[in-house]
């Protein structure tokens, strides 16, 4: 599907959230269903330098990321660089957003008594 082919990443494809690993031309399923035949294309971008970091993890977590990373063919270490992305990506856009609306309450850029009223009323009318 369109939709699947716009979530190439690294030679690998996701649909409807499973993995499926691309060899060539063809995808090879990993046991999750509902792979699809995508074509692949070289990437020209270049790959961004990393750093190492070492974390401590519950047995149970690691356990689960090991078969994690065997079902998707993925290592660990890139599965949980993308957690970590994924993370940092979310909570950056929470401070950022949380930090905009305090700047625009210290403003007095809110809406006053009288509007929270007509919007309350407008709710307590479409919830009857």
């Amino acid at each position: 599907s369109a939709a699947a082919k716009n979530d190439r990443r690294d030679g690998f494809i996701l649909q409807n959230g499973r993995g499926c690993r691309l060899t060539g031309d063809a995808v090879m399923c990993t046991g999750l269903n509902s792979c699809v035949k995508v074509y692949t294309s070289h990437h020209t971008k270049p790959i961004p330098m990393s750093t190492t970091m070492t974390i401590r993890l519950d047995p149970d977590i690691k356990d689960r990321l090991d078969l994690l990373a065997e079902a998707t063919s993925r290592s660990k270490s890139y599965l949980a660089a993308e957690a970590i992305r994924e993370y940092v990506e979310t909570n950056e856009w929470q401070i950022r957003e949380t930090r905009a609306a305090l700047a625009e309450a210290d403003a007095g850029a809110f809406a006053s008594d009288e509007e929270v009223g007509v919007l309350a009323a407008k709710w307590k009318g479409d919830a009857a």
